[in-house]
């Protein structure tokens, strides 16, 4: 499980990044809904200040990403039963929350609890279960993969994840100009 929370992390970055530099829409967020962190973790907020977190993994991808669980977190939103509810934080700050559902009847609870607070985002796919939102603070994607039944809600920060793709775009070009 650990693993796939991981891959998923993973695909969910770059998914965002290639997402939010084409997307020039602007805020999809229903006014005064978007997220400045979740369940009472404000983005930037440092681990250490933290109580009840639980280390989990190290991103392979990204050695500076550490993932928690919170124990005792309550594992439903609305009337969905959630699987798993993770916590990234970058350089010791949170940037990202992830929340996975393993049935579709709690995908489709998850799904209604979003449009509810959030807006219904932008589907850019009418026929895949794939929405996203933009904000100043924050970016959002859920979707649901119909083969393992897995529902997948990422909640970024906006200025954490731009912090890691500004480091990720120094790298590469330090690799393309002294690597070769």
């Amino acid at each position: 499980m650990f693993i796939r929370k991981l891959f998923c992390f993973a695909l969910m970055m770059l998914f965002l990044a290639i997402a939010s530099n084409s997307y020039a829409g602007g805020d999809v967020f229903k006014p005064g809904s978007e997220p400045d962190g979740f369940r009472g973790i404000k983005w930037g907020a440092d681990i250490g200040t933290l109580h009840n977190m639980e280390f989990i993994g190290t991103d392979p991808d990204n050695p500076n990403t550490k993932v928690y669980e919170r124990k005792g977190d309550i594992k439903e939103l609305g009337a969905a039963k959630l699987n798993s509810i993770s916590y990234a934080f970058w350089n010791g700050k949170f940037c990202i929350a992830t929340v996975l559902t393993t049935r579709e009847v709690d995908y489709d609870n998850l799904k209604n609890v979003c449009f509810e607070k959030f807006g219904k985002g932008v589907q850019n796919n009418q026929f895949m279960e794939n929405y996203i939102w933009f904000g100043d603070k924050a970016r959002m994607s859920l979707k649901y993969n119909e083969i393992s039944k897995i529902g997948n809600l990422t909640i970024f920060s906006t200025d954490i994840t731009n912090r890691i793709i500004s480091q990720q775009d120094r790298k590469n070009n330090e690799g393309a100009t002294n690597g070769f």
